[in-house]
């Protein structure tokens, strides 16, 4: 089931790539999920400091 749910999200964002016909986008929105992740992680990590 949980293979089934990724395969689905992973055709969706091949169908999102090939709309866009844009890697550069693709890549900037990974980068940008990355750089939000981490701010988070950041942000956790100094409440739990406090």
């Amino acid at each position: 089931m949980e293979r089934h749910r990724r395969e689905m999200f992973v055709s969706s964002v091949h169908q999102r790539s090939h709309r866009h016909h844009s890697r550069e986008l693709i890549e900037n929105e990974r980068i940008q999920t990355i750089a939000i992740m981490k701010a988070r992680v950041a942000w956790i990590i100094k409440q739990s400091a406090v």
